[in-house]
């Protein structure tokens, strides 16, 4: 399977992941993160990559650490590609 096409499934299902442990919707999360709740539902389902503004955007109602998600959506392609 193509890299990019891992990464945006893996990054997808880690995003949703995240909301979801968090009782959020998607629309709660565009509300909160002041984007579009099509868009990040776009980037949960693969169909996406984020800019690092939108993801910066979404780091604080999410709470997320952007070295802790690029450390294990690495770990998780490692695994999937080899």
């Amino acid at each position: 399977m193509e890299e990019k096409v891992v990464f945006k499934r893996l990054l997808g299902e880690w995003l949703r992941q995240r909301r979801t442990e968090r009782n959020m919707t998607l629309r709660e999360l565009g509300n909160m993160a002041d984007l579009d709740d099509n868009y990040i539902g776009k980037i949960e389902r693969g169909e996406k990559i984020p800019s690092l503004y939108t993801f910066y955007k979404l780091s604080d109602p999410l709470e997320l650490n952007f070295q802790f998600f690029l450390h294990e959506v690495k770990e998780a392609m490692d695994t999937e590609l080899y």
